[in-house]
């Protein structure tokens, strides 16, 4: 596997597999390198595991650790310990394993039984449910608990509200009440769009929770959710962009520091957690239909994301924009004034961006 090669014949097959039939030859010896790379590298990786067992057969239980170590999701279906054999079709160019047809209905019918079949265990493994139905029903105590939270978060007294937000953030008997709490902060957001405070305390209410050490985020439906719930208040001109004494710029801006902390801690190769927020962002910056508030949240959420994000998405992509803006900048009519001072937000957002 030193030498591993995979040509650029098969990666233009697995492409037109893939829908993608107009692939030049540049990008698939790209992609050939990198695929070879890549296999050699988690080969290497996979004999550390073989030797550390002491063997001198590499198998399937050694290559998944290694792609474990590497981020990469494990390869399941092929842990059968009989020997394949492989067969080369006529051209010569594909080798394949032959499968061979089973007869279910002999097997069924059958009055052989097979030796050794092993114990019959149960193993259970628990699934949290965000939506009605699958949630799992709570004691009273924790009911009272998570009732009592929710109305401290939005109590008139600052001291409630800050005992509340500190007991979520260390509070190790909530796990039960996370998919609850996430359910209230996501659609809370859009239930007091109108409040800027109350905008605020619900971005807190998330920070506690992402930095309670005894809650696991891994599950995807709590981090796309968390997520949307905090694109809201970056992206979306939600009711309090429209009261210009609103102060909805900082709401943004404590936005995409949230943003940037939980795409920091939590994305992997796994969820494509960056990926699909980039992607998210990248859209409403170059959607010239959007407002300006929106646009100014994108940018300060690319940011937010890290140097890197913004030196491959932002600025290559700035001059489309540029013109845009610049046109709004420059219409100096008084029915203007307001788009034009959030323009200029945009213009300010974009200049830290540099």
């Amino acid at each position: 596997m030193s030498f591993a090669i995979i040509p650029k014949e098969s990666i233009r097959m697995m492409g037109e597999a893939s829908g993608y039939a107009d692939l030049s030859d540049d990008v698939l010896s790209l992609i050939s390198e990198d695929i070879s790379y890549r296999i050699r590298e988690v080969t290497m990786n996979s004999t550390q595991y073989m030797k550390h067992g002491k063997r001198r057969k590499l198998n399937t239980e050694d290559f998944n650790k290694a792609l474990r170590q590497m981020d990469v999701q494990p390869v399941y279906g092929h842990g059968s310990g009989e020997v394949l054999t492989f067969k080369q079709n006529k051209e010569g160019d594909i080798h394949f394993v032959e499968d061979t047809e089973v007869n279910f209905c002999d097997i069924a019918l059958g009055k052989h039984i097979p030796k050794n079949i092993g114990e019959t265990t149960i193993k259970g493994k628990w699934f949290w449910f965000i939506s009605g139905k699958g949630k799992k029903e709570l004691s009273e105590d924790l009911l009272s608990y998570y009732n009592n939270i929710t109305k401290s978060l939005l109590d008139i007294d600052p001291q409630v509200r800050m005992m509340a937000l500190n007991d979520l953030r260390v509070n190790p008997n909530i796990v039960p009440l996370l998919s609850y709490f996430v359910n209230y902060v996501c659609y809370g957001v859009k239930t007091v769009s109108h409040d800027i405070s109350k905008l605020t305390i619900l971005l807190h209410a998330i920070t506690s929770l992402i930095n309670n050490p005894n809650l696991d985020f891994s599950p995807q439906p709590y981090l796309n959710l968390m997520v949307q719930a905090i694109m809201y208040n970056l992206t979306e001109p939600v009711a309090t962009s429209f009261n210009n004494t609103n102060d909805h710029w900082s709401l943004r801006d404590y936005a995409a520091r949230l943003l940037g902390e939980i795409v920091r801690k939590w994305s992997n190769p796994l969820n494509h957690l960056l990926y699909n927020t980039v992607k998210e962002l990248k859209d409403v910056l170059f959607d010239l239909n959007k407002p300006f508030c929106s646009h100014y949240g994108a940018v300060m959420g690319l940011i937010a994301l890290g140097t890197k994000t913004v030196e491959e998405i932002l600025l290559p992509n700035l001059p489309s924009f540029w013109s845009h803006l610049n046109m709004a900048m420059e219409d100096t009519s008084i029915r203007n004034a307001l788009v034009r001072a959030d323009a200029y937000k945009v213009y300010g957002a974009l200049l830290v961006s540099l």
